[in-house]
């Protein structure tokens, strides 16, 4: 039984360079095909590196907030030389906050931080902030799509 070719990137790959779609399609066939690969891989890429460790829990995220309002905001812990509290010390990522009070509230600070971009070329790409890009982005595309299908369907 024949084959039924999809609608896709993916099934126009195969005529890249086909004589019956010409030099200019086959360009603009490539181009949305390296589009497609780089968004894919951009989502692949963040999910693996960045989104596969579970560490708020519910019962972490109550703990953080007992430890915000038992010792956090504690008299006992504000530093005067910097006139600050020991939670904007720790949300600062200040490394003179003393280890045996909240050296684990800032090492998740700066696992936070590291889904944020970064100078480097991979920082930036596999972060946070370019997922939610490609998100909009390929949304975008398959809403001009349809916006395409429906145009067609009446013209």
């Amino acid at each position: 039984q024949p084959y039924k070719l999809s609608n896709s990137i993916w099934t126009a790959s195969f005529f890249i360079g086909h004589k019956s779609i010409g030099t200019a399609a086959s360009g603009l066939v490539l181009f949305l095909l390296i589009i497609n690969t780089v968004a894919q891989g951009t989502f692949v890429g963040v999910t693996a590196s960045r989104l596969t460790d579970h560490i708020f829990t519910p019962e972490h995220i109550l703990g953080l907030e007992r430890w915000r309002q038992n010792v956090g905001h504690n008299v006992q812990y504000y530093d005067k030389v910097s006139d600050q509290s020991l939670v904007a010390k720790v949300c600062g990522m200040d490394k003179t906050v003393p280890v045996e009070i909240s050296d684990n509230k800032l090492t998740l600070i700066e696992a936070i931080d590291s889904f944020l971009p970064t100078e480097d070329i991979f920082g930036v790409a596999f972060s946070g902030p370019a997922l939610c890009i490609v998100a909009i982005l390929c949304w975008s595309l398959r809403a001009l799509g349809e916006l395409n299908d429906i145009f067609e369907m009446f013209m």
